[in-house]
């Protein structure tokens, strides 16, 4: 699991056993020296990424948030981006089907080191994947797809 501030200023990885025959949501223990400087941030200006499997064979997590407040389905998948300061949509595909792309909102203030564009998209029990698509001087680049994974 990798943990980055969208100033920048924070980043760590991690690696984790599941506990066996666990489902739904699981509450991890982040060790850290820096725990004050974690919790002193929102949660939306911390982005988490994770993978599973094992190596060569992983796939992406899906998290719910940093808090455990927030281990309950959120209304609203929250996506910090690294835009390279083109215009940037979001997708959802709800089941089988992709969703209407919106645009995403440029960061404007503080330090955007890591992350200057934040994404925002219902969250839904059918949402399996994410789709970044950005458009930088009128030429589309090529769609980022992101398959959620829910266990």
């Amino acid at each position: 699991m990798q943990v980055m501030s969208r100033d920048g200023s924070y980043w760590s990885e991690n690696t984790f056993s599941l506990p066996p025959g666990e489902e739904g949501a699981v509450s991890l223990d982040y060790p850290s020296r820096y725990l004050e400087k974690l919790y002193s941030e929102q949660p939306s200006d911390l982005a988490l990424m994770a993978k599973f499997g094992s190596c060569g064979k992983e796939g992406l997590a899906m998290i719910s948030g940093w808090s455990a407040a927030q281990l309950n389905e959120p209304d609203v998948l929250v996506v910090l981006i690294n835009s390279a300061r083109s215009s940037t949509f979001i997708s959802g595909r709800y089941a089988e089907d992709w969703g209407r792309p919106s645009a995403c909102e440029a960061i404007t203030e503080g330090r955007r080191t890591a992350y200057d564009t934040r994404c925002e998209i219902k969250f839904e029990n059918k949402l399996n994947a994410i789709k970044i698509m950005r458009r930088r001087y009128d030429r589309m680049l090529r769609p980022e797809i992101i398959t959620l994974w829910k266990h």
